[in-house]
């Protein structure tokens, strides 16, 4: 599904985002909006976020990626964005369709060496995920339901993941997860597809390498410092195979910096984004 994020006027430049996981596009409002009013900002959703929401198991993301290009079949000439998750579906669009995009950009997108996808998929076997990266039961038993904002706000500042929000943006960031019903809120982004999603990265990720060195679209890769989705080691090989692809390092942040440090994140692309 494909939302228009933009103002009313017509502009040259599709600028496409995609978001990560747990979140929607209203998570990285203040980031989108540096971009509005000189580019039409759209934004494909992960299916969690779609009508056709209903859970179901899936053992890879291509689920997501067929979703994606769906979304885009009508496009042409897109500069591609896209967070986490969103920045490894985008590569792999990219390289199916290179003739789609004008630029692509991947904000810490979750790419892992070679030896760590094996690695994965050797653990994946054995059904021990779980046990390697907590996330999965985290998000399969995080609260779905809080009666009071304010309360679910008490509840997300004690996390690590956040300590790099302001107070005001971490209110806004909860806000743009929810939905009110009746008298309560819940949280839009189904906690089973979270969980699966973890439980699911890497395992396709090789047709990344094969086809990283031929990819024929201008791409660039935002590294977050302090970044635990694009370590240094894949930063380096990805460096190795193919040298034309630009990685950017945005200082002192986190996975997080679209939305925690949206002004820092929005100069940057600025830079090289036309």
């Amino acid at each position: 599904m494909l939302i228009t994020y933009s103002s009313k006027t017509e502009f040259n430049n599709n600028l496409h985002f995609l978001h990560g996981n747990s979140m929607t596009p209203d998570s990285y409002k203040n980031f989108l909006n540096q971009f509005k009013d000189n580019f039409n900002v759209k934004c494909s959703v992960l299916r969690p976020l779609t009508e056709n929401n209903k859970f179901i198991k899936f053992k890879n993301w291509d689920i997501f990626l067929n979703d994606y290009l769906e979304s885009i079949k009508n496009e042409d000439d897109i500069i591609g964005i896209g967070h986490s998750i969103g920045g490894n579906i985008l590569i792999k669009a990219a390289i199916l369709y290179p003739e789609k995009f004008k630029k692509i950009f991947l904000l810490d997108p979750t790419f892992f060496t070679p030896t760590t996808i094996y690695l994965w998929k050797l653990i994946s076997f054995f059904n021990l995920q779980s046990k390697f990266l907590p996330y999965i039961d985290r998000a399969a038993n995080k609260k779905m339901i809080y009666n009071d904002l304010d309360l679910m706000y008490k509840s997300y500042r004690k996390y690590k993941v956040f300590s790099n929000f302001t107070d005001e943006d971490l209110r806004v960031f909860i806000k743009s997860l929810v939905i009110k019903k009746d008298k309560h809120y819940q949280l839009v982004f189904d906690k089973n597809w979270d969980s699966q999603i973890y439980r699911t990265g890497l395992v396709n990720d090789m047709f990344i390498w094969r086809n990283l060195k031929k990819i024929d679209v201008d791409s660039y890769i935002l590294q977050a410092e302090n970044s635990d989705t694009f370590l240094n080691k894949t930063k380096n090989k990805v460096k190795k195979i193919n040298s034309s692809i630009e990685i950017l390092t945005v200082k002192n942040s986190d996975h997080l910096f679209p939305i925690n440090n949206y002004l820092e994140t929005a100069k940057i692309l600025k830079k090289y984004i036309v």
